[in-house]
């Protein structure tokens, strides 16, 4: 995904959210026309964006038709599911786009991958145990997915939530196994692999504004 469409995705779905908010607050003013055009436009988009999946799926033509389908199904979500005199297959229909609030809100990559027609190409972040409930995870940000530019960061586990204990953590590249050699609550050290078999060994001191503290390449 581009840094250009991304931004458009983002920004597509915060509108969206908007309108919709202001639809369903509206829906008693609004004329019912209102959502048979609407319909029209969103069904047409998703025929497209279904159509283009196949051969397609990576040209704009399909990006653009899946990203409006998702907005615009956000955006007459609210007003359709108030509306006493819509059916209810619409109704059910249209109420499952309000399921992209709950998924912005557990993963804002996947949502925003998901609607722009990428979903093929997201990747979860990388993630492997170091010890009891303690993990090295890749370090995910929308312009880090689309740049490529792979960082770490050691979390605790818990049952409803993770705990942040270092970040920013580089390895030049993408790792493909890790060991931790010393843990305490002022060092941490770790060794992880890189796909050619170079090994690097980052030390770590949690809270500091500069984490890395010795980079040993082997």
């Amino acid at each position: 995904m581009s840094v250009n469409f991304l931004i458009i995705t983002i920004i597509c779905f915060i509108l969206s959210l908007v309108l919709g908010l202001v639809f369903a607050m509206s829906f008693k003013k609004i004329n019912a026309s209102f959502s048979k055009i609407g319909s029209i436009l969103h069904f047409t988009f998703l025929i497209i964006a279904i159509s283009t999946y196949f051969k397609l799926s990576n040209e704009l033509i399909h990006h653009y038709s899946t990203l409006f389908t998702f907005c615009s199904g956000l955006i007459l979500a609210g007003f359709i599911i108030r509306k006493e005199q819509i059916k209810k297959i619409l109704k059910y229909y249209f109420s499952a786009y309000l399921l992209l609030i709950i998924l912005f809100l557990y993963s804002p990559s996947l949502l925003f991958y998901l609607i722009g027609g990428n979903i093929s190409n997201y990747q979860s972040a990388q993630e492997v145990r170091l010890k009891e409930n303690y993990y090295l995870v890749e370090q995910q940000s929308m312009l880090q997915i689309v740049s490529k530019d792979y960082k770490y960061k050691v979390i605790q586990k818990f049952a409803i939530y993770n705990k942040t204990i270092a970040r920013d953590i580089y390895f030049t590249d993408k790792i493909t196994n890790a060991t931790l050699l010393q843990f305490n609550k002022d060092t941490i050290v770790i060794e992880g692999r890189i796909k050619g078999d170079s090994i690097i060994t980052v030390g770590l001191k949690p809270g500091m504004k500069s984490n890395t503290i010795e980079q040993k390449r082997q």
